[in-house]
């Protein structure tokens, strides 16, 4: 899925709730250091924005 990201909450240095151009909202881990990448990670879907 690509969407644009339009708003991020930052929580840590990497990690929070993102919420993309298609109204989702997303939530990543907190990290304590940016990650490197590529890498492949988990998001909890909050709300599809509805």
């Amino acid at each position: 899925m690509e969407q644009i990201v339009v708003s991020i909450e930052q929580k840590g240095a990497w990690g929070g709730e993102f919420t993309l151009a298609n109204g989702w909202v997303l939530e990543f881990e907190t990290l304590d250091a940016e990650p490197t990448l590529p890498r492949t990670m988990e998001a909890k879907l909050l709300t599809r924005g509805d």
